[in-house]
């Protein structure tokens, strides 16, 4: 361990899909003396001090409408506490790698008040094109800003590194990590075929396209079902009205739910029509499920997407017809697709512990 050296993991939102992922980064780097920033706790199976900091102060008060604002205020001053910690610490290289979810003014606030000699900012930027999102303007800033205030930045796909080359710092390009969670007990099922759509419904998942799709099958003569499971941002009004054969959950869910719905799902289909970066592809494959995917070039860049499993991003009549040939064929198909899948998730986590330690090899021996 190079007691000289600090490497300091910030991640704001660390329930759900993004806890995984820090799990996975932490647990296969080969680093001893790692501190990490969360509002959540994982076991991370690693030497690493764990800070549960977000959110604490937030979660003091009860009254729900005022719940953003606790939570805006909660950020900034743990950002506050973050920057003295550093300050304090005794080590002449400090590495802060941070997770860059939304494109917040606090992100901008922070990275600002911890820019020093003594530190160095590793941004990882999960969505290098602008997502839906319904937080009022004062809140964001812009995430050139960000960018610009870092010393490097880590990515996961092509996409992102070609959409971020104005920065001229290091990037590093890392597989996405496959997100480990333990299958969930298989229930009875009513329906042979049993499709999902799992995940925090923003306006580029598609799920709209997913409901058109939905309603112009014959579903009363096909044995199958669908089910819509995740949370609706504030702002999105999704007709769910008269879905055959069709469970909404429209929820946060818990770790427990999350597992259990991918575990009892044939396949999953994501119909997105923008993106650059998926956790929830990540759980999916970790659990061995096929994914219908929409053709943008985030899902074509994957290694775990099957090409006769692809449809033209944002139609419905090929979403419909997908699917049509899915239940038509499954019978033939099934366990072909669950062995391609199984085959090519040893070798892609081997690349990915690989690409991981060899990104941060590089970064600890570059000038500081």
């Amino acid at each position: 361990m190079n007691s000289d050296r600090l490497l300091i993991f910030i991640n704001y939102g660390s329930k759900g899909n993004s806890g995984l992922y820090l799990s996975e980064m932490i647990s296969n780097i080969d680093e001893k003396n790692i501190i990490s920033f969360t509002n959540y706790f994982y076991d991370y199976q690693h030497q690493t001090k764990v800070i549960r900091i977000f959110e604490r102060f937030s979660g003091l008060f009860k009254i729900k409408l005022l719940d953003q604002f606790y939570k805006l205020i909660d950020m900034y001053l743990c950002f506050i506490y973050i920057a003295i910690f550093i300050k304090f610490r005794k080590e002449k290289k400090i590495y802060i790698s941070i997770s860059l979810f939304a494109p917040f003014k606090a992100y901008e606030f922070f990275l600002k008040l911890i820019r020093g000699n003594n530190t160095k900012i590793i941004s990882t930027i999960h969505d290098a094109e602008p997502l839906y999102n319904n937080y009022p303007f004062f809140v964001l800033t812009k995430l050139d800003n960000l960018v610009n205030l870092s010393d490097m930045l880590i990515l996961h796909t092509e996409q992102s590194f070609s959409k971020l080359s104005y920065f001229h710092g290091p990037k590093y390009l890392i597989p996405f990590p496959l997100m480990q969670i333990s299958p969930a007990e298989i229930c009875n099922k009513n329906y042979d075929i049993n499709f999902l759509f799992i995940g925090h419904m923003r306006k580029e998942k598609g799920v709209d396209i997913l409901i058109e799709a939905w309603r112009t099958l014959d579903v009363d003569k096909l044995s199958c079902h669908l089910t819509l499971a995740g949370s609706v941002p504030f702002g999105l009004d999704y007709n769910f009205d008269n879905l055959k054969k069709t469970t909404v959950i429209p929820n946060f869910l818990d770790e427990q739910e999350y597992a259990s719905l991918i575990s009892n799902c044939s396949y999953v289909i994501l119909p997105y029509t923008g993106g650059t970066n998926s956790g929830i592809l990540s759980t999916v494959i970790s659990l061995n499920k096929p994914v219908i995917a929409s053709s943008i070039e985030m899902f074509n860049e994957s290694d775990f997407i099957i090409d006769e499993l692809i449809f033209k991003s944002g139609s419905v009549l090929e979403l419909s017809n997908k699917i049509k040939s899915v239940i038509n064929n499954h019978e033939n198909n099934y366990k072909k697709y669950l062995k391609a899948i199984k085959e090519k998730r040893t070798s892609y986590n081997l690349k990915f512990k690989r690409n991981l330690n060899k990104t941060y090899t590089n970064i600890f021996n570059a000038s500081f």
